[in-house]
């Protein structure tokens, strides 16, 4: 599967961090489909397929790890990279990758092409 074909939601709380890495991931030919909350991000994710997630840790009225959570005990297997400078949320159950923010581009698409690719061979 070529990175044109590749469907990523992004949820992040801030609209200014969602529009950049729309524009990144845009420029390196993924389609990012947004949400600004766990629970936007939870109704997008269960009425779309995608194949990887990526979800800030602390946003209001749904976390990223509930977020998670769910879509794990609803059977959801897309990988899903969290994005946080909280301490400890690398350790977030269910996650397929973290990344520390500030993080570069690299990092993210080194890691979404490695999760997504493992994904398509499972």
């Amino acid at each position: 599967m070529s990175k044109k074909n590749k469907m990523i939601l992004l949820v992040d709380d801030d609209i200014f961090l969602r529009n950049f890495m729309v524009g990144m991931l845009d420029q390196f030919g993924y389609t990012a489909i947004t949400a600004k909350d766990g629970a936007e991000g939870l109704i997008i994710a269960e009425e779309n397929q995608f194949d990887l997630v990526i979800t800030d840790h602390d946003m209001p009225v749904m976390k990223g790890a509930e977020m998670v959570a769910k879509l794990r005990d609803k059977g959801v297997q897309t990988p899903i990279i969290m994005v946080s400078s909280t301490p400890g949320s690398e350790d977030t159950p269910g996650i397929s990758g973290f990344l520390s923010k500030p993080f570069l581009s690299k990092e993210l698409v080194d890691m979404i092409e490695r999760l997504t690719v493992s994904a398509v061979a499972a």
